[in-house]
């Protein structure tokens, strides 16, 4: 039997009503979705578990709270630091000072100065032609 003739033997079949109690049981609850407000997107898709998706928000609103708390505070410039006291500059040139005559190099004169003809760095001249 092929498809035609199935389609043949359907057609003179009678059809029959489906009983109105089970009508209603199948089309009920569509009526009274229809008949509902529609619920907005994103109600919908937190729906299924809404304690859950609150808790991973509060936990998110935790992280950046903690993340701005913990910031580093901005750097200050050199310059803007305070200036040491007059008796604290005294104090440390006098430790300077007792520091270069009690150290063994003191002691020993100083050499004499390089001549200034030469170069002041070991690394020789070299002429590059291009």
């Amino acid at each position: 039997m092929n498809l035609d003739e199935l389609e043949k033997k359907m057609g003179a079949v009678p059809r029959r009503e489906i009983p109105a109690a089970w009508r209603e049981q199948i089309l009920g609850p569509l009526r009274d979705q229809e008949a509902a407000p529609a619920i907005a997107w994103w109600r919908q898709w937190l729906w299924p578990h809404p304690t859950a998706w609150a808790s991973l928000a509060v936990i998110w609103l935790a992280i950046f709270a903690l993340h701005f708390a913990a910031a580093p505070e901005p750097v200050t410039p050199f310059a803007a630091l305070t200036k040491p006291a007059p008796e604290m500059l005294q104090a440390f040139e006098d430790r300077i000072r007792l520091m270069a005559e009690l150290s063994p190099e003191s002691a020993q004169p100083e050499a004499e100065p390089a001549p200034a003809d030469r170069p002041r760095s070991c690394r020789s001249r070299a002429e590059v032609a291009v």
